[in-house]
């Protein structure tokens, strides 16, 4: 699971100009992280510009390929023009140049970065690109745009200038220009290339004119293959653009959907120009909701398959694992690629001493197989741990099923420790105790003494302390839907408890944590299950009767540790509380202290909204005045005008 923490890491290194992981990587990371948390959890507002910067410099929404996924379960381009565009469009295909965004205020004549990373604030750079200012509105005049309120650049290193000044001490051209923002190193903005990709005039989205001739790929939105040959040229080029006497690194492309095209001799409001007569385009004005980044790899690495280890995971899951030849990516050497399931491994039949393809994206992943090896590799029947012969009809999941096998019963325990935040008392330390037949069953945790954790040798008394002592905070004062996302329930998570218990109690009902304890510490699960699953509503009927069989199989375990674990009563809740254009840190501590739920997501569920000063408008204002929700400046909190 991804952290917040995790990702603050990645930024504070991106912005030092030193990645720890790939762009793609932290895209990858940060849907997973908004997957788990909630769209309100996305770590990022903007809120120190205008709404027409706002606007241009939003964060498109991202796919993974054009008809095949780079990886199991992502979204690929062909699902999303079905669902977005529904009929044939005009589109644009253009480079995603691999820099940093930023975009100039023509109203204040001021530049800033795009608003979503460190502490969500855009910043004011107009010190390292006001020599860029001069020649701006002519080419506003130019682009027959003389009156727009916004432009969106990319701020990108020449690949050339990189390899010849900073090779040694950056990773990427990229993280130069990341470097320079957070020092503001004017002399390194000098040789700084700005791209303007977007004009935002009158509320509409245009894209340049001599970008879009000199780089761009017109035609129609469902030629798939096009697209892909677009981009098999770019990736045939390094990944590469090229201007004058430079080249430019590019991480995907954008593709852009017309919402209305200017020709030289024409204007048509639902474009079917044909994208042969595009020399005769004049101006191209996209629909916002309908433009799309493809993500591209340019890291793909060719090897040899040797064999399938078969990997025995926490809640008795059996994963295939490919073993291949050692391949480098950068510094990274690969020799074990997860293959997911056995439907992978089934469908892609894979021999011994196959040559495969690699791709490096977060973690490795198996392309695909030239199928030109020797027999091919056996799917296994049976539990490599206990040897009980499992079930292949479902070959997406395919589990133990045996009860008692050694590895279900480890894999519980430690997937218990690790949900209940028992901090020190790691993998290595549960596997020991259970080889030593000190913990077979999860409530054995709390059977444990210093004596018997003492004896064994590597620990000492104090180490046997802190374990004792780690297991027992832990199950103190915590949130029944942690306990429960700890139960091996097919690894149903605390989320997916929180939205059953919510639904039951209400949010943040005090009264919850009190009755769920007493219904656990029953000796029959019958009433706790009649109370919980009555609710189905966003629960799939699979996560119910997981969590059926699961609370049923281990309900013996859970009415012991009812005697040990102690839950925390919710603090009731005052409302919702929407903020915009600030994220106050002071602000936020107040409300909460007040019991509010702060979030960045407007709705009319929301008790009030937040702004930062009088005048400010934004998209949430106007929901605010439409739905008759009063509004509070930031002075309205810290002086006590707000809550009252």
């Amino acid at each position: 699971m991804v952290t917040k923490e995790q990702l603050d890491e990645y930024i504070k290194a991106y912005q030092e100009g030193h990645s720890l992981i790939s762009d793609a990587e932290y895209d990858q990371l940060l849907e997973e992280y908004v997957k788990e948390h909630g769209e309100s959890s996305r770590p990022f507002t903007r809120n120190q510009q205008s709404d027409s910067v706002n606007d241009v410099v939003g964060t498109l929404p991202k796919v993974y390929g054009v008809k095949v996924p780079m990886r199991d379960n992502q979204s690929i381009y062909t699902d999303w023009e079905r669902k977005r565009c529904q009929s044939r469009k005009l589109v644009m295909v253009q480079p995603k140049l691999d820099g940093c965004s930023i975009a100039f205020d023509c109203q204040t004549k001021r530049f800033f970065t795009r608003g979503d990373y460190d502490n969500g604030e855009s910043e004011d750079v107009t010190e390292l690109f006001e020599h860029f200012t001069d020649g701006l509105f002519q080419m506003l005049r130019d682009e027959h745009h003389p009156n727009a309120q916004s432009i969106k650049f990319e701020a990108i290193m020449p690949v050339e200038l990189y390899e010849q000044h900073f090779m040694n001490k950056y990773k990427r051209p990229r993280d130069v220009v990341s470097a320079m923002i957070t020092s503001r190193n004017t002399e390194i903005a000098k040789i700084v290339t700005l791209f303007p990709l977007r004009i935002y005039s009158n509320k509409q989205q245009y894209i340049l004119r001599t970008f879009m001739m000199n780089h761009c790929y017109f035609t129609w939105s469902d030629n798939f293959d096009g697209i892909q040959t677009f981009i098999d040229k770019l990736l045939e080029d390094h990944a590469c653009i090229h201007s004058g006497d430079f080249s430019y690194e590019c991480d995907g492309v954008v593709v852009s959907c017309a919402q209305q095209v200017q020709a030289i001799m024409e204007k048509s409001d639902n474009p079917m120009i044909d994208p042969r007569d595009v020399q005769m385009i004049k101006t191209f004005q996209t629909d916002p909701t309908k433009e799309v980044a493809i993500k591209i790899l340019n890291n793909i690495e060719e090897t040899h398959i040797r064999n399938i280890e078969w990997q025995f995971g926490r809640s008795g899951r059996i994963t295939p694992v490919a073993i291949v030849d050692p391949v480098k990516f950068g510094t990274i050497t690969v020799t074990n690629i997860g293959l997911s399931t056995f439907e992978r491994v089934s469908s892609m039949n894979l021999r011994y001493n196959d040559t495969v393809r690699v791709v490096y994206n977060i973690v490795p992943y198996l392309l695909d197989s030239r199928h030109d090896g020797d027999l091919p590799i056996p799917i296994p029947d049976k539990c490599p741990i206990c040897g009980y012969k499992i079930d292949l009809h479902s070959m997406k999941q395919v589990r133990c099923t045996n009860p008692e096998c050694r590895g279900r019963k480890l894999g519980a325990i430690i997937r218990y420790a690790e949900k209940m935040k028992m901090f020190g008392v790691s993998e290595g330390i549960l596997t020991k105790l259970f080889d030593m037949g000190l913990i077979y069953n999860i409530s054995d945790l709390y059977k444990l003494t210093r004596d018997q954790i003492s004896a064994i040798e590597g620990f000492g008394y104090k180490s046997a302390e802190n374990i004792i002592n780690s297991i027992q905070s832990a199950s103190t004062n915590v949130p029944a839907t942690r306990f429960l996302g700890a139960i091996p329930c097919k690894d149903v998570s605390a989320k997916t408890w929180h939205t059953i218990v919510t639904s039951v109690y209400g949010e943040g009902n005090p009264e919850s944590s009190n009755d769920i304890h007493r219904l656990l510490h029953k000796p029959k699960p019958d009433e706790f299950l009649e109370k919980m699953l009555w609710y189905t509503n966003g629960i799939g009927t699979a996560t119910l009767a997981n969590i059926n069989e699961g609370i049923r199989n281990n309900w013996n375990t859970i009415y012991d540790l009812m005697e040990y674990v102690s839950f925390k009563r919710p603090s009731v809740r005052s409302g919702i509380v929407c903020l915009t254009g600030t994220r106050d840190k002071r602000v936020i501590q107040i409300l909460e202290q007040h019991h509010f739920q702060v979030t960045d997501s407007m709705s009319k569920h929301c008790n009030a909204l937040i702004i930062p000063h009088d005048g400010f408008e934004s998209k949430k204002t106007n929901m605010a005045v439409i739905n008759h929700i009063p509004m509070y400046t930031v002075d309205d909190v810290l002086t006590g005008k707000f809550p009252k």
